[in-house]
């Protein structure tokens, strides 16, 4: 077992962190930052996750992400633009044409 330093402790693995209070992610988002990206163990414990998007059914870390997909309709700077004006995702990431409707409607699109 490896031993590590978070918070001025040492602790006899990166499990028995993990069920320290202070670690506020789960053990796999702890293990997977300090194992594969090399974080410190308390920068991987003390970090919230970061938000999820969700579209399509699937989830995405981040919006450019979403806009590389071959679903979305529109280009990342549009993304940006109407996520941040609060326009829910499945209408951000479609067409000029269906924002439209979305918004003249009364957005009642689903």
């Amino acid at each position: 077992m490896e031993r590590v330093t978070a918070f001025g402790q040492n602790y006899r693995s990166l499990k028995s962190l993990a069920i320290d209070p202070r670690c506020i992610v789960p053990y796999q988002t702890l293990r997977y930052r300090y194992k594969v990206q090399r974080w410190t163990a308390e920068d991987a414990a003390k970090t919230p996750k970061l938000l999820q998007l969700t579209v399509w059914g699937q989830i995405f870390s981040t919006l450019r992400g979403i806009a590389n997909d071959i679903r979305c309709e529109v280009d990342y700077k549009t993304l940006l633009y109407r996520s941040s004006n609060n326009l829910p995702l499945h209408i951000a990431v479609q067409n000029h044409e269906v924002y439209l409707a979305w918004k003249n409607n009364g957005r009642n699109l689903a």
